[in-house]
């Protein structure tokens, strides 16, 4: 499932040329949680049309895996340059639904839901502003552990992270790791 962020159909660029953007940033973001609630891990992977590769990770003392999956896909996103056309992809349908379906409504109902309210509603607002920022990224679900190569480093990397802090570890947040090619 691919969602655009901007106002054109899934799949179509800006000025209705279908397909992928040209020279697209390509991001993977993944979040882990060990025990569910517990020590959380985050990961993000950037690739550049440049051939620059990049990750990303940091971890949390105490959190929810829904929180790792978003904290982790709003520092993919910060990642991105503004004006920059990127596809981010994520395993968690959480983020790509609360980015791009649930919003609206969220939003209307002052950040309520049918049973009460939304959860994590201090985080919603900071992704949805750095989505706004940047209308040329486009959001991709991916199915996890189905051997999607971003999707499989960022869940290994966001997982150890989670490992290390609930080893007794530091906290860590935002360590960059330059890839070679």
């Amino acid at each position: 499932m691919t969602t655009e962020m901007n106002e054109t159909a899934p799949g179509e660029q800006p000025g209705g040329e279908a397909g992928p953007y040209p020279a697209e940033w390509r991001v993977w973001s993944d979040g882990a949680c060990i025990p569910n609630p517990g020590p959380a891990g985050w990961a993000v992977l950037v690739e550049t049309p440049s051939g620059e590769r990049w990750t990303l990770h940091g971890n949390s003392r105490n959190s929810t895996n829904n929180r790792a999956e978003m904290y982790g896909f709003l520092q993919g996103v910060l990642a991105i340059p503004l004006e920059t056309p990127a596809t981010i992809k994520t395993d968690s349908r959480y983020v790509v639904d609360g980015c791009t379906v649930w919003r609206t409504g969220w939003q209307a109902k002052g950040m309520r839901t049918r049973t009460g309210p939304v959860k994590n509603d201090d985080l919603w607002p900071d992704l949805w502003v750095a989505l706004d920022a940047r209308p040329l990224v486009r959001i991709e679900w991916v199915r996890g552990h189905s051997g999607e190569r971003g999707n499989e480093i960022v869940d290994q990397i966001a997982e150890a992270a989670a490992e290390r802090r609930k080893a007794g570890g530091p906290a860590e947040d935002g360590a960059r790791t330059n890839l070679t090619a």
